[in-house]
């Protein structure tokens, strides 16, 4: 298990440029005003603006929901979908609006990372990832002192530059049928899917195809092709032969988890890792009180904390200190500490330890 544990937020992913959920609705839209979204998607993303709108824009007027907030619309087409009632939208029209707001999500990341040009030709990760990749993946990451990573975030900024550096053999997302115990092997933990996972269409295989950067996309040495895994899917298959579904596998940030997802390995791990931790170190994590799901996962993994040293939370945003010391109990109270920090800034206070 993991002595180390780092748990990244939407804070940790600006860094490569991919939107928060506070600007990820205008984000989206600039997009789509400069002619910047596909002819074939854009039917998609003019539905969920069009969505938003005349309907989404009525919920204020009866409930205080933060509707600039995509995770809010995500949450409300999911529960639509779970429930087959929104307003006096169809099965057909809900089922619709499902699938449009996970492309309009997935392919808005897609359109938004940044990744640089190295001199040689290659395309790498900002220089932040890289960074985190050269102190403590290449360097302290090994049997005495292995550690993990447990992520919010759909974006691949991370998964890329392990694979730039490892190959996408050095990546565990302990995935079903993903066994992968050699001690070099980084566990990525991504509580809300991928944009680079893939589900079968047979409903009777548990299969989940990572899309590898390196391998499938080709971005490796090819400076000119996006990093756009959600494309690529549609030209694979399943190791059980059969087609995938056209959409990665992304999960709403709400206390549902109920779907179909076949995930619940990575959250069963999530626990045991946490269990074990000797430092958590949480970046650029607001704890949203949508997501009320991984404070559940919280608190099971940290029922015993014999070996827990340090509980670190490191935030620009001041007002979640706060929060993060009502959220914890006495006995963690004292290995508790906020740090008003950026990613980058958050790497350096950590190095220190090492």
């Amino acid at each position: 298990m993991a002595k180390t544990i780092f748990i990244l937020g939407a804070g940790a992913s600006a860094h490569a440029s991919v939107p928060v959920t506070k600007n990820f609705w205008g984000k989206a839209i600039d997009l789509i005003d400069g002619n910047h979204i596909d002819e074939k998607d854009l039917e998609d993303f003019n539905m969920i603006r069009s969505f938003f709108m005349n309907r989404i824009r009525l919920v204020p007027s009866n409930f205080n929901f933060d509707i600039e907030n995509i995770e809010t619309i995500f949450s409300l087409i999911e529960m639509a979908k779970l429930t087959n009632k929104f307003l006096d939208l169809s099965s057909k029209e809900i089922e619709k609006l499902h699938i449009a707001i996970n492309k309009f999500i997935v392919r808005t990341i897609e359109k938004t990372s940044h990744f640089v040009v190295h001199a040689n030709g290659n395309v790498i990760s900002p220089k932040i990832y890289n960074n985190f990749y050269n102190y403590f993946i290449e360097g302290i990451n090994n049997k005495e002192n292995k550690f993990c990573v447990i992520s919010f975030n759909y974006d691949l900024a991370l998964d890329f530059v392990i694979e730039f550096h490892g190959g996408p053999r050095l990546i565990n997302y302990c995935l079903p049928g993903q066994n992968r115990s050699h001690y070099d092997a980084i566990k990525l933990l991504k509580l809300h899917g991928s944009i680079n996972w893939a589900t079968c269409t047979n409903k009777n295989c548990n299969n989940i195809r990572v899309i590898s950067i390196r391998d499938d996309i080709g971005i490796i040495g090819n400076p000119l092709r996006p990093i756009e895994a959600s494309k690529i899917i549609k030209t694979l298959k399943c190791e059980c032969g059969d087609k995938l579904n056209d959409l990665p596998l992304i999960v709403p940030p709400t206390w549902n988890k109920t779907g179909n997802y076949n995930i619940e390995n990575v959250w069963h791990q999530t626990v045991i890792e946490l269990s074990e931790a000797k430092n958590i170190f949480i970046i650029g994590y607001s704890m949203p009180k949508a997501d009320i799901f991984f404070q559940y996962l919280l608190a099971l993994g940290t029922l015993d904390i014999a070996n827990l040293e340090r509980f670190w939370v490191f935030d620009k945003n001041q007002d979640l200190e706060e929060k993060y010391s009502k959220l914890l109990g006495q006995n963690i109270r004292g290995k508790y500490r906020f740090s008003k920090a950026s990613f980058e800034q958050a790497i350096h206070e950590i190095k220190e330890i090492f």
